[in-house]
């Protein structure tokens, strides 16, 4: 099998699966270049070129939204959002959602003042819908690590010890590389206490990381992470915000160990829906671009539900807001999938959480 590793060569094996895509000629606009690490690996992916490939042939969209959506998946900085896109739109379709597509919306009917598109309507119902990448710790990690790598020179820097951080104490890591890079390439290895992550520079290719991992405690530490795009909730609507996740991203759900991801996944769920409850910080404190006049609790309660997909195994996850204002009860959820639920996706209300 010839292996992937060019722009170009990804565009014509996704042309393969994608009688539309091909129309697009996406070659005479899109600038040739290497492809490096998840670009990469989707690029040599059978089942995820395959998703790709049914997404854009069932998606109901104009020429303009399709190359807008290829030009980010092939993007570095937009890839994986934008793959995730693709899935759940995939995972809907396979499971007979019928649903309308990029929505545009106006400052009064989402917390975004000058308004926005959310990603989907389904059809006949008032719920909204809208797809975000769910690029936790791991992720975030494997970008830190990628430019640390790049600047020490010396192989792929390791990286041990706890793997449950926020993603915003991670993203705060990014500051101090330049003097990370200096103090590796000195000592060959280098510490973030705040962190509790100790860096080294690989003395072999059979050196293997030491980690540790809580599910409670990444939820607890990442309990803010679905208002970070609160600019989308929907003010006087059904509103589900959606999570795409592979494993091979995420390390924590990587392996499922005792059910850890359902345990990680409720927990986060949990605190979004009742942690804020009471909590007068401005929404904007979270999302710059949300409106500041709206509460941590009024935006809570305009989440009627959280739904995490698993896109390498289908494997999803409905977590229902007792708080909601504008509720999803969970005998409609049937509804939205033409009256059958997908058979690997789990609802839980919360019913007899909400005290």
């Amino acid at each position: 099998m010839t292996t992937i590793n060019t722009i170009h060569a990804l565009i014509s094996k996704l042309e393969k699966v994608s009688p539309k895509l091909a129309s697009l000629d996406l070659c005479s606009t899109v600038q040739d270049e290497q492809i490096e690490a998840e670009r990469f690996e989707f690029a040599n992916n059978g089942d995820e070129i395959a998703l790709v490939g049914r997404a854009l042939e069932q998606l109901p969209a104009p020429e303009a939204t399709l190359r807008k959506m290829m030009t980010d998946l092939l993007s570095r900085q937009n890839f994986y959002g934008q793959l995730c896109e693709f899935a759940v739109y995939d995972w809907l379709r396979r499971n007979d959602a019928g649903f309308q597509l990029q929505i545009p919306l106006t400052g009064s009917e989402v917390l975004n003042r000058n308004g926005t598109d959310l990603d989907g309507l389904f059809e006949g119902r008032d719920v909204y819908f809208d797809i975000k990448g769910f690029g936790f710790e791991a992720y975030v990690r494997e970008k830190f690590r990628a430019k640390l790598s790049s600047m020490v020179g010396r192989g792929r820097i390791l990286i041990e010890g706890a793997r449950d951080n926020s993603v915003k104490d991670i993203e705060g890591a990014f500051r101090k590389l330049k003097a990370l890079a200096t103090e590796l390439q000195q000592n060959g290895i280098a510490k973030i206490p705040e962190l509790d992550w100790t860096l080294r520079i690989p003395t072999s290719s059979l050196t293997m990381e030491l980690g540790t991992t809580d599910p409670y405690r990444t939820a607890e530490e990442n309990w803010y992470y679905p208002f970070k795009t609160s600019r989308q909730f929907h003010r006087t609507s059904a509103f589900v915000l959606v999570f795409a996740f592979s494993p091979g991203f995420n390390g924590l759900m990587s392996v499922d160990f005792d059910g850890s991801t359902g345990v990680f996944l409720r927990s986060l769920a949990r605190r979004a829906f009742f942690q804020t409850k009471g909590d007068a910080t401005p929404i904007s404190n979270f999302d710059a671009a949300a409106d500041p006049a709206v509460t941590l609790d009024q935006a809570s309660q305009l989440l009627s539900g959280l739904l995490f997909l698993n896109f390498a195994n289908d494997n999803a996850w409905l977590f229902l807001n007792p708080r909601a204002a504008h509720p999803l009860k969970k005998d409609r959820v049937p509804q939205l999938f033409d009256f059958m639920l997908p058979r690997e996706m789990s609802i839980d209300d919360f019913f007899h959480d909400n005290y």
